[in-house]
């Protein structure tokens, strides 16, 4: 089942989203216990991501995933991920980095494939929700813009929580590439398993 999910998941990324669209859908489906994201417009590796990538730099990508419940009067649950991403030129291939403990890494990854591994480490528990009360979930995407300035997010100690909820809270500059994604309202006995 979770091959299935990861192909068509990997197979619904060949649309492209430019950096700065306004809000787009978002799927959400339950699996299990967890709420889990596809977002078919979204194509992370493309444009000065990909540029960056083919020219031998790593790209950090800060993902940020955000649930609330009553009308969106206050988030719920959030999951916030760092992801550090290269590419071998030789073979072709993307390697993916979680800084998020425990750490996890993935490589010789097509594009389609290395997109679906990055949304796929995102669910959220949907335990503390009632099945009847309607929620909703963003998804917002930042690319690091890789000028070299001093990482608040990631120091000696591994990934720094506060680090990564200001660099999360603070406005994208017009030059940074970002994407959000909205699913809502949704209520949990209506989503597919």
């Amino acid at each position: 089942m979770r091959i299935f999910w990861q192909c068509w998941l990997a197979a619904g990324l060949s649309a492209s989203v430019a950096a700065g669209d306004p809000v787009g859908s978002l799927g959400v489906r339950l699996n299990g216990d967890q709420l889990r994201i596809a977002a078919p417009p979204l194509r992370l590796l493309s444009g000065k991501p990909l540029e960056r990538l083919k020219n031998g730099a790593a790209v950090t990508f800060d993902l940020q995933l955000t649930l609330w419940v009553e009308a969106k009067k206050a988030s719920r649950q959030q999951l916030r991920e760092r992801l550090v991403v290269s590419y071998d030129l030789w073979e072709e291939k993307f390697s993916i980095t979680s800084l998020r403990e425990p750490r996890r890494s993935v490589s010789h990854l097509g594009a389609a494939a290395a997109e679906a591994w990055c949304l796929d480490s995102l669910a959220l528990p949907a335990s503390s929700i009632s099945p009847d009360k309607p929620f909703w979930m963003r998804l917002e995407v930042r690319v690091e813009d890789g000028k070299g300035r001093a990482d608040p997010v990631v120091g000696e100690t591994g990934l720094s929580l506060t680090g990564l909820v200001e660099r999360l809270s603070r406005p994208s500059r017009s030059d940074q590439a970002s994407w959000s994604l909205e699913a809502g309202p949704l209520r949990l006995k209506d989503l597919k398993r």
